[in-house]
């Protein structure tokens, strides 16, 4: 057996680690090469910087859900996730630590799981940067032990709040997630100058206060989290954004300042709520009339029933002149007295939003009184230069689409003129001469999302409030109509606008289109009409049977409304949107879009599922027998059929059919095949 020398061994050590720095350079070298290391240092920079800044607003915007909801204690986690960039290759990390990307580091955290030295790395990091700054000040039990021991996470704690004294003059953004039993450290950490503050976030993750997240509070509480008066004591910022969750702030503190542009209060109250006696709203007035500025203001979950009204009192109108946005709850009447005295800009959303957590009730939750105070005060509301001329019964504020939820629109048009300028009224006492709307689905689209001035939460189907506001309004200057909630088991939703006869463009989403046919022609299964196969038909069912008009048997003709017009006489364009037609006949059956998981239930209970065509198409023959206006134009968009065949009675019908913006032609569905 050969023996090697000492010095053999470490030759071939040498070699294999020459050979391992070799491929380590060639390595580098290739990772050169990749597409993504093509560009130049300061545009990675500001990919960056910009992935940084969408992190940190969407883990912080669910932070309470990723922090109380995780089964592993450990959803903090994605709050650093923006650091990851620095650790992918030699060159990423390179920039990331260059002074063109000091910025990248300009966001500390201060949090019982970071110790100071990192906080402190950051800082020397950011080289003097405005600074964002994040505190956590949560109890140990919202942490996994194993990341940090308890006595570990207060010393961090304690030091990282003595590094926020240190640093809070130099901070743009500070927000503040609270749920401990005291905060003298932190207040006092927060009495200094902090004259670069421009965003100000304080949210209780805890407690009564925590109206956001305690769904099982009914009850108005007194918040756990109080904000001194004293807060940055020796200078008031010049703040521009105020977010308040959950907290006790006077209408008179500090931080409601003259520079303010959005103000957004959840669960926060007064001193006074506590009191005896209420508070005068003129409170509430003179502190929004103290911040001119405001573009958006949000006061929601926010008792108002502590602010009284007193009616031998005359209360001098707020100017507001740069809102856009206002969100008030739905569930004061004191609202619409409160929105009454805003001058605010024509072209503003007003929301009137339930406390987030009664949005997903099925029934309303509404007073009588509240009611009647919406249903005296909207022609206040709308002013004498406003007209509503489109309604929307939705299941989504598009102006809010990351929050979810039923609401009712008024589509409003001002004499005086606005930037989005909707189709005119074909209807005036002057002239009733019939105007076409534009009829393209992104122009209404547009007027959906730009033109929705007055916003209230609920479902349609289950509101007292939504027929109150119509009883106020004149249903004959609607002329654009959109219904995305599912209206379909009511007996006839058309009945709720019998008085909009010059609607010209009708808008539907998902299942109430299916028995559209049946509504248009006024027709509902009568009790003779016998389905064995369905035990609870929508009322629509049957009415496509038999197809041909000429062949309605005497059972079937009892289901049209004798000598009534149809609905919506002028209708010109009809918008279908999210629907799907029943299976194909032929083959294996596909599947469907929008079918919805209780999709058995639908066949066996209520009707079959799918767009009824063969409905609309015989619809359109009796409303022209009755007299009623043609319709020029169906648009079909996001929806699925298998088999476009189906389409080709359409087409010959009408003269124009639009499929996902192309206009359907016979040899187009022809080669479909």
């Amino acid at each position: 057996m050969t023996t090697h020398s000492e010095a053999e061994k470490k030759k071939l050590q040498d070699s294999i680690e020459a050979h391992i720095q070799e491929a380590l350079h060639l390595r580098s070298v290739l990772n050169t090469k990749a597409p993504i290391n093509r560009l130049p240092p300061d545009v990675l920079s500001t990919i960056f910087l910009k992935q940084a800044d969408d992190l940190q607003k969407r883990v912080l915007s669910s932070f309470y859900t990723s922090i109380y909801m995780a089964t592993d204690m450990s959803s903090h986690k994605p709050i650093y996730s923006w650091l990851h960039v620095a650790s992918v290759c030699r060159q990423w990390r390179e920039v990331s630590l260059s002074p063109s990307c000091a910025n990248l580091w300009a966001r500390i955290v201060i949090d019982p799981r970071v110790p100071a030295n990192i906080v402190r790395l950051f800082l020397n990091r950011a080289q003097g940067l405005p600074l964002s700054v994040v505190v956590l000040a949560t109890l140990h039990d919202s942490h996994c032990r194993r990341c940090v021991p308890n006595d570990r996470a207060t010393l961090n704690f304690e030091e990282g709040i003595g590094i926020l004294g240190e640093v809070v003059s130099n901070a743009s953004l500070i927000s503040l997630f609270l749920n401990q039993p005291d905060y003298d450290g932190l207040w006092r950490a927060l009495s200094k100058s902090a004259a670069l503050l421009k965003n100000l976030h304080i949210e209780a993750l805890e407690g009564p206060g925590a109206a956001r997240y305690n769904s099982l509070t009914q009850e108005w509480q007194v918040p756990m989290v109080p904000i001194p008066n004293d807060i940055f004591l020796s200078s008031t910022p010049q703040l521009q954004n105020l977010h308040i969750e959950g907290a006790t702030l006077p209408w008179q503190h500090s931080l409601l300042c003259p520079t303010l542009r959005h103000l957004h209060i959840t669960g926060c109250f007064a001193p006074y709520a506590v009191e005896t006696e209420a508070a005068d709203i003129s409170v509430l007035l003179d502190a929004l009339r103290g911040m001119p500025n405001l573009e958006s203001l949000t006061l929601d979950d926010t008792p108002f029933s502590f602010t009284a009204v007193d009616p031998s009192r005359s209360y001098p109108a707020v100017d507001l002149p740069h809102l856009k946005r206002l969100r008030v709850p739905i569930t004061e009447g004191i609202s619409v007295a409160l929105v009454s005295q805003l001058r605010i800009p024509p072209t503003a959303i007003r929301h009137f939003a339930y406390r987030t957590n009664d949005r997903f009730q099925r029934k309303e939750i509404l007073d009588e009184a509240t009611v009647a105070a919406f249903r005296d005060g909207l022609l206040g509301l709308l002013g004498h230069d406003a007209r509503v001329f489109g309604i929307s019964c939705s299941l989504r504020f598009r102006e809010r689409a990351s929050i979810d939820g039923p609401v009712f629109q008024l589509l409003v048009q001002n004499d005086n003129g606005d930037t989005i300028v909707p189709p005119p009224s074909p209807y005036s006492d002057d002239d009733e001469t019939v105007v076409d709307p534009a009829t393209s689905d992104e122009s209404c689209t547009v007027l959906e999302e730009c033109c929705a001035r007055f916003v209230f939460d609920g479902k349609f189907s289950d509101s007292t409030l939504m027929p109150a506001l119509l009883s106020t309004l004149d249903l004959r200057r609607i002329q654009f109509l959109s219904i995305s909630e599912n209206l379909a088991h009511l007996t006839s939703w058309s009945q709720v606008f019998e008085g909009a006869e010059w609607v010209s463009t009708l808008r539907l989403y998902g299942e109430v289109a299916f028995g559209l046919g049946a509504l248009l022609a006024r027709w509902v299964r009568p009790p003779e009409m016998h389905h064995e196969k369905y035990r609870y038909p929508y009322s629509y069912v049957g009415f496509a049977e038999p197809g041909d008009d000429a062949d309605d048997d005497e059972v079937h003709r009892k289901g049209y409304a004798g000598g009534a017009a149809p609905p919506f006489p002028r209708l010109r364009t009809i918008q279908i949107l999210d629907v799907d037609f029943p299976r194909g006949t032929s083959g294996k059956e596909r599947e469907q879009k929008h079918r919805p998981s209780r999709s058995d239930i639908w066949e066996d209970e209520t009707g079959p599922y799918g767009f009824d065509a063969p409905g609309l198409l015989k619809a359109l023959r009796v409303r022209a027998a009755q007299g009623a206006e043609e319709v020029v134009r169906i648009d079909f968009d996001r929806c699925k059929c298998e088999e476009r065949e189906r389409l080709v009675p359409l087409v010959k019908a009408v003269r124009e059919v639009w499929w996902d913006g192309k206009r359907l032609t016979l040899g187009d569905l022809s080669q479909v095949g």
